[in-house]
């Protein structure tokens, strides 16, 4: 296997820990400003830069169909692994459905509740929840890599188009297995796998040429994006969803905020033990993932538990930081847990945990790596 990039985990790690971040701020959205400004902060950038980087350490080509299979085993097998345990959370915990409401949702894959999906009853279906993102990176991925064959002068469009009809009619009609978030996903694996082609994050920089002001300007525009979601200039995206309320600058600006987070990650691993902890959070990403989808598949029954503390008088910030701190607790265990055990380390990591690249930062720039 060709050797990993340090700052690509480093920045799993920063999106698996901003979804986190963004999904608990979301139950303390009515009761804490700052919750709010972390939920919009974090989801401009958090599910499609896991995106950005899948396409980074991809190669060019299409993978054919014994890399399609490969890649159906890396997404699905964790997919069924945390829909059946979440069916099993669900049936436990959330009232009002039956086993046969979980299954639907479970093999739909639909993320967020929908009243215009195919073949279901809206007052009898239950979304799968976070999970959503692994079929759709199957899809995504394997849209990016079938286009990766096409000039550089026709990817970028023919994959902005994608997201744009993903993005227009999901809210119309909910297509199974998340090929619309599949359509969105392949922009943004495009987009990446252009950025390494073009050495935007070349190490060391290559100062004062086109990938170096390339790269500033993407950081920049990602910089302006994101502080017009915070000044409520524009709606903040709904990834999960695939409801883009501005498509074209959600396009554009979950793009460029994804850069700007990867600078932000680089300078972040100057500092020797936030580099270590952010490699090992994105070496074990998908179990991370896997195991926090787990801890929140009971939904409003979480978010009810929790306003219910807030209803009796807690500090939102003490509670925030508890029940969020109990989250990581149970997903950081489970992930370390995890690796040594053999079946679950193949769901979950494949034939192997991948061990962290032996260089820093400044030297790691345009290295191979594996492809999800």
């Amino acid at each position: 296997m060709a050797a990993r990039i340090a700052w690509v985990d480093a920045a799993k790690g920063f999106a698996m820990l901003s979804i986190m971040v963004g999904h608990f701020s979301a139950f303390f959205m009515g009761s804490m400003e700052l919750a709010m400004k972390l939920f919009i902060f974090t989801d401009a950038y958090h599910v499609p830069l896991f995106f950005l980087l899948s396409g980074y350490t991809m190669h060019e080509g299409f993978m054919g169909w014994g890399g399609v299979r490969k890649l159906a085993v890396h997404c699905l097998l964790p997919y069924v692994f945390a829909g059946v345990i979440s069916v099993i959370l669900c049936c436990i915990f959330v009232p009002g459905h039956t086993l046969g409401d979980f299954l639907f949702g479970f093999f739909y894959g639909a993320g967020a509740y929908r009243d215009h999906i195919l073949f279901g009853d809206p007052a009898h279906v239950n979304a799968i929840g976070l999970i959503w993102f692994l079929p759709a990176l199957f899809v995504g991925k394997v849209i990016a890599s079938a286009v990766s064959e096409l000039p550089v002068g026709a990817r970028l469009p023919l994959t902005a188009a994608l997201f744009i009809i993903g993005a227009v009619s999901a809210p119309v009609l909910f297509l199974p297995f998340d090929i619309q978030q599949g359509m969105c996903a392949s922009w943004f694996v495009t987009v990446g796998s252009l950025l390494r082609k073009g050495k935007v994050f070349a190490a060391p920089p290559e100062r004062g040429r086109v990938p170096l002001l390339a790269g500033i300007l993407c950081a920049i525009g990602g910089a302006a994006y994101i502080a017009a979601l915070l000044l409520n200039v524009i709606e903040t995206p709904m990834y999960c969803n695939s409801t883009y309320h501005n498509i074209v600058p959600d396009l554009l600006g979950c793009a460029a905020a994804c850069v700007t987070a990867i600078y932000a990650v680089r300078l972040l691993m100057r500092v020797r033990p936030l580099e270590r902890f952010l490699v090992w959070c994105g070496l074990r990403s998908i179990a991370l993932f896997v195991f926090h989808a787990i801890t929140l598949s009971p939904g409003d029954e979480v978010k009810w538990w929790i306003h219910g503390i807030l209803a009796g008088g807690a500090d939102p910030l003490a509670a925030f930081l508890v029940t969020f701190g109990i989250d990581l607790a149970i997903c950081f265990a489970a992930a370390a847990v995890s690796t040594r055990v053999p079946g679950l380390r193949y769901v979950l990591y494949g034939n192997s945990v991948p061990s962290a690249a032996r260089f820093g930062p400044n030297r790691a720039g345009c290295g191979g790596g594996p492809g999800a």
